[in-house]
């Protein structure tokens, strides 16, 4: 093996190292910028709790209660709404509150955005049937559920039961209780889409986390193949280098023995020809002799 293959393949043995090395540092930067993460959502979780604490509610008291939101300033459209606060959000120690209305929606706000206080009427948040109506007769016996006030017209707003989700606003002399089974039916119910509902959104939750480590893995895969491609690269390149030296020493090398065979070539002749020259030098003087002697 020429010492020059050794030296390449000690290179190329450098070359790996740093690539594994890139490798390992690009792996401990990833760990790095996920505890990071955890860190952050911690403190927006504990940043939360502080802020619902200084709402001055406590879960046990707010859970289960008809609030009204208030102070809302991303989501002004929602101030003054009724709703059921049914759970507290454990990641951000937000409260659900179950709006009802026509899109029967559900927030999560602070706690500070909660007020307990406001009672509109004996029917809110509760299932009612629609009695004495004149103008609208055929909704008589129809049954829904009362979600808000509406502070305009003085009359309680309820969402009927069915698959239109039809929204009537009615006086309160034309709003009556279910019985106590017909309750505990719809409670059970409404538990039921609730749990559900939440189900629903841990796992969408769950499947955002996944896709998005899935997209932080797959990009420091996708980096350490860079990495890796630069190492090749930087290797080749660094091959061809001393391949094109190598090349370059060999033709200066051949281009040395020429001129030194021609060298010699030269001094042969010119050997020659100083011989041949001594001989007829020589053979002058025998000639010249012999005319002497004559």
């Amino acid at each position: 093996i020429s010492k020059e293959a050794i030296q390449r393949a000690a290179h190329m043995d450098v070359m790996r190292e740093k690539a594994f090395i890139m490798q390992e540092e690009e792996r401990a930067r990833f760990a790095s910028m996920e505890a990071e993460l955890d860190e952050m959502r911690r403190m927006v979780r504990e940043k939360e709790e502080n802020e619902a604490a200084n709402g001055g509610h406590r879960p046990e008291d707010v859970i289960g209660q008809v609030v009204r939101l208030f102070g809302l300033t991303g989501a002004r459209r929602l101030n003054d709404k009724v709703g059921l606060c049914t759970a507290r959000d454990p990641d951000s120690g937000r409260y659900v509150v179950q709006l009802r209305g026509a899109e029967a929606e559900t927030v999560k706000v602070k706690g500070a955005n909660l007020d307990m206080h406001t009672q509109p009427s004996r029917f809110m948040w509760q299932q009612v049937r629609l009695v004495g109506l004149v103008g609208s007769a055929h909704l008589n016996g129809a049954v829904g559920v009362c979600s808000e006030l509406d502070r305009v017209t003085g009359r309680l707003v309820v969402l009927l039961d069915g698959d239109d989700e039809k929204v009537v606003k009615v006086r309160e002399e034309n709003l009556e209780e279910l019985s106590e089974r017909e309750r505990e039916e719809y409670d059970a119910r409404r538990a039921r889409e609730v749990r559900e509902k939440h189900e629903s959104e841990a796992k969408q939750r769950l499947l955002e986390k996944e896709r998005k480590q899935a997209e932080m893995e797959a990009e420091a895969v996708r980096r350490q193949q860079e990495a890796a491609e630069a190492a090749e690269r930087q290797l080749a390149a660094e091959t061809e280098r001393q391949l094109a030296e190598q090349a370059e020493a060999e033709r200066q090398l051949a281009e040395a023995r020429l001129e030194s065979e021609r060298l010699a070539a030269e001094a042969e002749l010119q050997a020659q020809r100083a011989a041949q020259e001594e001989e007829r030098i020589k053979q002058e003087k025998i000639r010249l002799q012999e005319e002497q002697e004559n």
